[in-house]
Order: C-alpha cells, then sequence, then structure tokens
C-alpha cells in the first residue's frame, strides 16, 4: 500500500512538474515575443500566469454555467479553421498579417470572408482578445463597406468616440458588439471601419489622397528628421486620389512646405494660404481640450486628408483617449504637432475654438448626450462582459463612472476658466492709452469712459511708431459719455520648452502679458475702462496700474471683429473695360463686373474668386471670357468661384471661349468654369463655346442650392456638366449639343434636371451614378448613345420627358463595387421613340418601371424582363 501511494506520488508530482514546466516554457515563449517581437515598443512587466488563469477561468465559467443565454450587445458570429489560428501566429509578427480564409454570420447570413490579426504591438495578438481585421467579396459586402476592423473593448475608446461624432467629427468607429469565434465569446469589442477609399467615399468625400503619418514603433525609420511634418517621406497613401499617380507626394510636399515657411514670414495667414478650414479644425481642438486628448502626434497617429477640390486639409482622428490633464495640467492650448502649435498661436483660431467648447459645454451640452448613449448601453455591455476573458463587470461600472467624473470635472474647468474675469489692466502714458491682458481668457468690447470731450477717432498703433495712421483708425460706437470698441483681444500665445532637442514639438503654449497701444484724437484719455466677458455676459471693471509691463501684439495675434474703418477686404472692387489677365488672378475681396466687360486670359492662366462676385452681363453687352492667344486651342484655365465666402454669387449673361482647366497651388480644376466647395449661386444665361483638353466645361463639386438656368454647351470635349457631391442642384432650361462623353454626370450628389434637350452625346445624356438621386422632368432626349444611364445606388423619377432615336434609352447597371447596387429609376408620361427598336438594358440589382409612357417603335429589353405598370 506504501510502494502503491509513493508511486502515485511520484506521478502525479512528475504530471504536475512537466505541467507546469510547459507552462513554465509558454510563458517565457509568450513573454520573449511581447518583449522583442514589437519593434521600438517598451512594455512593461506582465504577469501571464495571473493573466493565463484568470481567462481559462472566465472562460470554463461562462461554458460551465450557461452564461450564453442571456443576449447582450449585438453578437458578431467568427468561424475560423483552428488550423488557420495557427497559421496566424505561426511566424510572428509577420504571419499575423497573412490574410486566412473564414466565415462571419452578419445581418442573417453567412458570408465567406479573409481574416488576419491587426497591430504592430505583439498585445494586439498574444492574448485570448486579439484585434481582428476581416474582408469581404467585392460582391458580397457589410451593406456598403468590405473591410471591418474589431478592437478589444477599452472605456476610455467608447467615451471618447461618443464624443467625436456628438461634435460631428469624422470617426472610424461602426459600435459596440460581443464577437464569438467558433462559437465561444471572446467578449466585448468595437467593430470599426477602415480607413481607406470606400471609407472617404462613405464619408460625402471625392476620392483624395489620405496620407497616414507614422513614425513609431515597427514603422520607425531610423537616421532620418523624425517629425512628420518636416519630412514626407514618412508618409504613406492610404487612399489615392486617382488623378495622380500613386507615388506621386506633390500635394503633401506643398502643404509642409507652405506650413514650414508660413512661421518665417512676415505676414501671418491662419488658414496657410486657405488649406486650414478653421471652422473644422476648431472642431477638432475643442475636442482635444474637452477630453485632455493629445495622440495626434508630431511622429504618430496622423491621418491626414487633402482635398484638391476644396483646396483644405483635414485630420481624422484614430486612437482617441481621455485624460484629465496633459502633463502636469489641464490645456487649453494643446501643443501636440505643428500644424496644431501653429495654428494655436492664432488669436483668431483660439476665438473660434473657445467658441466651439463653449458651445460644447453650455449649449449642446455634448457630454449629457454621451452619457445618455453610454447609459443606453451599458446594460448590454454588463450583460456582455460577462462573457468576456477579460474583462470584470465591477471593473466595468467604476471605469464608466470614473471616467463620466473625469470629463464632468474637465467641463468644470471649462466653464470656469471661459467665464472668469479676464485679466486686464490698464494706464495712460504720454503717447498712449495702453490695455494689457494676461492669461488665456479673452476681453471683449472695450468701454472707454471720458471726463468732458470724446475724442472724434481712435486708432490701434499696429507698428509702433506713434502715429495714427489711415489703416489704423478704429470704428467704435458712442454711447452717453463713453466709446464702445467691439473687438476681442487676446493675450500673446508663445511655445515653450525645456527640451534640447525636438523644441518645436515638445513643451508647452503659453499666454504671455500683452499690450495693445491706442492713440487717442487730440491725446485725450479714458478715465474708466470696462470689458465684457463673452462667454458669461458679464462686464468688468479693468484695474488701473502705473506701468505696463508686457510684450507688443506678436503676428500671430491681432484684434478681431470689424473695426478698422478702411478694411480693404470688405469693399467691393469693380471691374470693367477690357482686363489683361497674364498670370493667375485670385480675387480677394467682393467683386462686381460691369456689362461688357471683356478678360483676356493668357493660356493656362487662371482666375479665382474667393469672395461674393455678382458678374452681370446684358443681351447687347455680355461679359467675355477669352483668350489673349491666337494659337489654336491655346485656351486658358478655369474661372472659379471657390469656398464659402463666395456663397450668393451671381454669373448672368456671360460667354466663355476656350477654357480648359488646370492646377493651381492646391487647387485641381478640370473645367472652363469651377464652382468648388460654396452654395446659393445664380449661372444663369452663360454660353460656353471650344473647351480643350480637361474633361467638364461646368464642374461643381461640394456644392449646394445652385442654380444652372438656360446654359449652353457645344461641343464640348468631355461632359457638359459635372455634378460631384453636392446637393439641391437645379439644371434648368438648357441645350447640350453635341458633349463629347455625358451632356449632364451627377455622383453622390441630388438635384432637378428640367425643361433641358441634350443632342448627340457621345455618352450619355445624363448620368446618375454612385447613390445619387435625381429628378428629371420634361427633358428632351435625342440621338444620343444612351439617354439616361443610372448605376450604383441610385435613384431617379423620370417625368413628362422625349426620347427619341437614341441607341439606348434607359441603361440600369451595377459599376462600382464600393456601392453593392445598381440603379432604380420610374419613368412617368414620358414617350419613346425609335425607327427601330426602343431599347433598354437592365441589369443586375436593378429596376426600370414604367407608368403611362408611350412606345413608337418595338420594344426591346436586354438582359432581364421588365415589370410595365399596366396604368
Amino acid at each position: 500500500m506504501r510502494k502503491l501511494k509513493k508511486l502515485l506520488s511520484f506521478w502525479t508530482l512528475s504530471i504536475l512538474f512537466v505541467i507546469i514546466f510547459i507552462s513554465f516554457l509558454k510563458v517565457i515563449k509568450s513573454d520573449m515575443k511581447l518583449a522583442h517581437q514589437g519593434i521600438f515598443i517598451y512594455q512593461k512587466p506582465f504577469s501571464w500566469i495571473k493573466y493565463n488563469l484568470r481567462t481559462s477561468f472566465k472562460t470554463s465559467y461562462s461554458k460551465l454555467f450557461n452564461k450564453y443565454k442571456e443576449i447582450g450587445l449585438p453578437p458578431r458570429l467568427l468561424y475560423v479553421n483552428s488550423q488557420y489560428e495557427k497559421k496566424l501566429l505561426s511566424e510572428t509578427p509577420n504571419s499575423t498579417k497573412n490574410w486566412v480564409r473564414a466565415k462571419i454570420y452578419y445581418n442573417n447570413k453567412l458570408k465567406n470572408i479573409r481574416m488576419r490579426y491587426g497591430g504592430d504591438n505583439p498585445f494586439n495578438w498574444l492574448l485570448e482578445k486579439k484585434r481582428i481585421r476581416i474582408k469581404s467579396n467585392k460582391l458580397d459586402l457589410f451593406r456598403t463597406t468590405r473591410y471591418l476592423e474589431y478592437f478589444p473593448f477599452d472605456v476610455k475608446n467608447f467615451f471618447s468616440h461618443s464624443i467625436l461624432s456628438s461634435a460631428g467629427l469624422t470617426s472610424t468607429n461602426v459600435g459596440l458588439v460581443e464577437l464569438y469565434i467558433n462559437g465561444v465569446s471572446k467578449g466585448i469589442y468595437h467593430e470599426k471601419n477602415v480607413l481607406n477609399e470606400g471609407f472617404i467615399r462613405r464619408k460625402k468625400l471625392m476620392p483624395v489622397n489620405v496620407y497616414k503619418g507614422e513614425n513609431h514603433a515597427a514603422e520607425k525609420i531610423l537616421m532620418v528628421n523624425p517629425n512628420l511634418f518636416e519630412n514626407p517621406s514618412l508618409w504613406n497613401k492610404i487612399s489615392i486620389f486617382n488623378q495622380l499617380q500613386d507615388n506621386d507626394k506633390s500635394d503633401l510636399k506643398f502643404f509642409l512646405k507652405e506650413l514650414n515657411s508660413y512661421n518665417a514670414k512676415e505676414k501671418f495667414d491662419v488658414t496657410l494660404g486657405n488649406f486650414i478650414d478653421l471652422n473644422k479644425f476648431s472642431l477638432h481642438q475643442a475636442y482635444y481640450i474637452l477630453t485632455q486628448n493629445y495622440n495626434q502626434l508630431w511622429f504618430h497617429n496622423m491621418r491626414l486628408v487633402i482635398d484638391p477640390w476644396k483646396g483644405q486639409v483635414d485630420f481624422i482622428e484614430i486612437d482617441p483617449f481621455i485624460s484629465d490633464q496633459i502633463g502636469s495640467k489641464f490645456q487649453f492650448d494643446i501643443h501636440s504637432n505643428d500644424l496644431i502649435t501653429y495654428l494655436s498661436q492664432s488669436s483668431e483660431f483660439n476665438d473660434l475654438k473657445y467658441k466651439k467648447l463653449w458651445k460644447f459645454v453650455s449649449e449642446e451640452k455634448i457630454l449629457s448626450k454621451v452619457f445618455k448613449k453610454v447609459d443606453d448601453n451599458t446594460q448590454n455591455i454588463l450583460i456582455s462582459s460577462s462573457r468576456d476573458p477579460e474583462l470584470n463587470k465591477k471593473k466595468i461600472r467604476l471605469e464608466i463612472n470614473k471616467i463620466k467624473k473625469m470629463l464632468l470635472g474637465n467641463e468644470k474647468i471649462i466653464k470656469e476658466k471661459l467665464k472668469t474675469k479676464p485679466k486686464t489692466f490698464w494706464t495712460n502714458t504720454n503717447d498712449y492709452f495702453v490695455f494689457q491682458i494676461e492669461d488665456i481668457t479673452p476681453a471683449s468690447n472695450l468701454e472707454l469712459e471720458f471726463n468732458g470731450n470724446l475724442p472724434k477717432w481712435i486708432a490701434l498703433d499696429l507698428n509702433n511708431n506713434k502715429i495714427a495712421e489711415e489703416n489704423e483708425i478704429l470704428k467704435f460706437k458712442f454711447r452717453n459719455s463713453k466709446i464702445l470698441i467691439p473687438t476681442t483681444l487676446f493675450s500673446n500665445r508663445v511655445k515653450t520648452t525645456t527640451k534640447l532637442n525636438n523644441m518645436n514639438q515638445v513643451g508647452e503654449i503659453k499666454a504671455i502679458k500683452t499690450r495693445f497701444n491706442f492713440i487717442t484724437e487730440k491725446n485725450l484719455k479714458p478715465t474708466k475702462v470696462k470689458v465684457k466677458n463673452k462667454f458669461s455676459n458679464q462686464i468688468f471693471i479693468v484695474e488701473k496700474i502705473k506701468k505696463v509691463n508686457a510684450s507688443l501684439p506678436n503676428k500671430y495675434n491681432v484684434p478681431l471683429g470689424d473695426i478698422f474703418q478702411f478694411d480693404k477686404l470688405n469693399e467691393t472692387k469693380i471691374l470693367s473695360g477690357n482686363i489683361i489677365i497674364n498670370d493667375d488672378m485670385v480675387y480677394e475681396t467682393n467683386i462686381q463686373i460691369l456689362p461688357g466687360t471683356i478678360f483676356h486670359i493668357a493660356p493656362r492662366k487662371n482666375i479665382i474668386f474667393r469672395k461674393k462676385v455678382e458678374a452681370i452681363g446684358t443681351d447687347s453687352r455680355p461679359i467675355i471670357f477669352k483668350t489673349s492667344s491666337k494659337k489654336k486651342n491655346d485656351n486658358w484655365g478655369t474661372i472659379a468661384l471657390v469656398g464659402k465666402n463666395t456663397r450668393g454669387s451671381t454669373l448672368e449673361k456671360i460667354k466663355y471661349y476656350g477654357g480648359s482647366g488646370g492646377q493651381f497651388k492646391q487647387y485641381r480644376f478640370t473645367s472652363a468654369l469651377s464652382i468648388h466647395n460654396t452654395g446659393k449661386i445664380l449661372i444663369k444665361d452663360n454660353k460656353f463655346y471650344k473647351s480643350n483638353f480637361f474633361d467638364d466645361v461646368i464642374h461643381v463639386v461640394y456644392g449646394d442650392k445652385i442654380i444652372l438656368d438656360n446654359i449652353e454647351i457645344t461641343n464640348s470635349i468631355g461632359d457638359g456638366i459635372d455634378i460631384d457631391v453636392s446637393t439641391d442642384i437645379s439644371i434648368l432650361n438648357s441645350k447640350f449639343i453635341n458633349p463629347g462623353n455625358d451632356g449632364i454626370d451627377f455622383m453622390e450628389s441630388t438635384g432637378t434636371v428640367k425643361n433641358n434637350y441634350i443632342d448627340n452625346a457621345g455618352d450619355k445624356g445624363i448620368s446618375i451614378g454612385e447613390n445619387s438621386n435625381i429628378n428629371i422632368e420634361n427633358n428632351y432626349f435625342h440621338n444620343n448613345k444612351i439617354a439616361i444611364a443610372i448605376k450604383d445606388r441610385s435613384v431617379s423619377k423620370v417625368k413628362k420627358s422625349k426620347f427619341t432615336n437614341n441607341t439606348v434609352h434607359i441603361s440600369a447597371y451595377p459599376k462600382n463595387w464600393r456601392y453593392a447596387g445598381g440603379g432604380n429609376i420610374k419613368v412617368l408620361d414620358s414617350k419613346f421613340v425609335s425607327k427601330e427598336k426602343n431599347i433598354f438594358e437592365e441589369f443586375q440589382n436593378s429596376n426600370i418601371e414604367f407608368e403611362n409612357s408611350i412606345f413608337i417603335g418595338e420594344k426591346s429589353f436586354l438582359e432581364k424582363k421588365m415589370k410595365i405598370s399596366k396604368k
């Protein structure tokens, strides 16, 4: 008996030793991979034994006690052969990026897919919960996307993505799901879109270059300048602008050159030559401040959109997080990369940023919306967390409450700081009335009280020469014995650092004491000064001091508001007579063009309007744009209305001879008349002749509420009118004769086409594509290759139109797989005439429906039969 006990003890201990030894070897192997397969990534000590025991127990417990009954978050059921799972980890890290076959049950359908693991950090694929990327077949999409990514759940990430969405910023996040692999729950995941061309199209953007900026971890390049904003070679394209070569980075190089050169220029332009949409970037910054997120760094996590149609750049936020401070304190002026640093020094930008921030916390109450979304999901999160191998239900509750408390704390700091009394002082000197401001809170609406006479004029000495010059005279209002100057003043923002290297990238931006010197008529000096806090609307008396010790405003810091009497940018410039254009001409003021004005434009040169234009000719004295060259086909470039400041423009009774398109700085133009990123435009009684080289005669992109009335386009080389990513476009009473390609081409747009005549189009009379919705009424299509083509999830209703002798009257089909569908068109009260057959094409996932229409000639349908209403 003793011998048997000894034998059992020996074998038990031996087996236990082998198990422990094998587990030990696995731990050593995993730890070696964690520590040494992540390039330039420091890993903190990790307890593998504790982790393995905890996850194994949690998984077994969920199975044993049937925790799968209660439904939590939406399930995603992924099935992959165990051999393929092993293959993905066979030769890490490289093997994790190899696609393997799998299946997923998605929207009540089992799909064949490919899957792989994601990320360069070994934590993404060594643990029980892995970061997973999947892709579908091109003809079997996940709704409208081919790629999806699954990231292990992070509470801070969930809050931060929710804030992004509530703020109106672009987020790749789709939602929270519970991921099952081969029937076993892997717990809660973020389901995200992959940032690529398909994502860009779904966000209503044109095909553009999107750059990934990473100089970190496995993507770190040694022995080069590590700053993304000084080294274009560190960026890679993840979406391609289809009119340039894949390896062409000219747009990125030009942008970075402009960014780096503007700091050295004497004149400051906060928009970087119109590269920056201040409203959009102030939203980014307000989000950064609320969440204390500085994750978009000068060497890491940068995704940059460069849009040549808007001429602007934008960020797409990735890997967002939440904190209650940056460094050792709460930051209002973020300093995380060169572009954000450049903007954060500007008084104009900071004003917009603080307005957005105040709107977040006081008007829109973004946190209330986010907390409601979190609360609505919390119960399902807790149910799914009970099956999650890594998460703890109690800790999730605590983490949610902790982050709510943190964000409310951030909100409180923001409100208190923005509502506080501006730190301001004033004094009188021999030459000036001096106003001083410190700290970040701006001061608005200076109210000056005088004893006795009031000055007839006040000037702000911008160049510090103690002389009131014409451009320095201010607008102001009299109120009893007081003068009100409707401006907002900021203190200077300066970059500071304690570092000896990367000084421009590492540090913080500080608000410093700043003085504004005012000169008054007859050197009359105020006796009392008040200012207003624009956020609280409180008025404060400014303390008078004996002596001011502060810096003058730097080039980034300008007084805000329409306060200067002689502001030439707000004037309207009148153009008339013969105008010679030998170089690209950019008009930065409002423009009025008088009847009979003739522009003689040199070959390949452009005229660009950035503000409102009123160009109205007459029948006898039309406005004319023509080439100054006598050579054949030596055309000028484009006439362009660019940006939202051109809204409300009118172009009436104008003739265009020549015109083509071209490149101007960051802008791409493909037409004689280019309408970019604007709206409420009227183009009426315009005639176009001899366009050449580029695709279109008129190109509208990112437009809204644009009317094109009585347009005549003859013999265009490509499309007559091209409408891209625009809404509420009206094309009325117009003629398109012999267009080389399409008469009218719509992409991702809505609009109305009424009372037009389209004759002999080389391809389509009207092309409706890429998720467009177009109403067509009372049009005449004659002798076109295809009268109307509709495709890619587009819809249209055609009424009271006539079709004669077109090779194909209507063609409905899918073309671009990203839209996962064809075209749907309904034709009412229309007439089709053909000498032989009336041909219609209806391909897969498409539909053509007729109601109360007349067919003269033999009806013929291709591909499949169509249902024709008996009405």
